[in-house]
């Protein structure tokens, strides 16, 4: 006769391990894409015109991250103006600071700080 713990862990366990799954699958994605756009993307220097906070609710807790507007200029002589993709707490640079940057040759507005965690590079670790 069993207390009906016995077959508890079996769905619990099966959860985890398709939650485990979603994370590698989901992580192993965003690498591959990483590692393609930093196998495209062109170096330059940009400078932080403001920085812009996107919250996200996380439960009761409010949280965000601070994604810097970024000016740079192409080979041809253009001028972007940016949103970085990817943001971070606190702000991962400086309103006015001159950082390094990467941006697709092909869509010149999708742009990724080079610098800290916040590069797309370590975001999908």
């Amino acid at each position: 006769m069993t207390d009906g713990l016995a077959t508890t862990p079996l769905p619990i366990g099966a959860i985890l391990a398709l939650v485990g799954a979603t994370f590698a699958f989901t992580g192993r994605k965003l690498g591959q894409s990483s590692k393609r756009f930093l196998a495209t993307s062109v170096t330059t220097q940009a400078q932080v015109l403001d920085l812009r906070y996107r919250q996200t609710p996380s439960h009761s807790v409010s949280r965000g991250t601070y994604h810097p507007l970024l000016r740079y200029t192409l080979p041809d002589g253009r001028i972007v103006d940016s949103e970085a993709s990817y943001g971070s707490s606190p702000a991962p640079a400086k309103q006015g600071q001159v950082v390094p940057v990467r941006y697709d040759p092909r869509n010149p507005t999708t742009v990724e700080l080079g610098i800290g965690l916040v590069s797309g590079g370590s975001m999908w670790v």
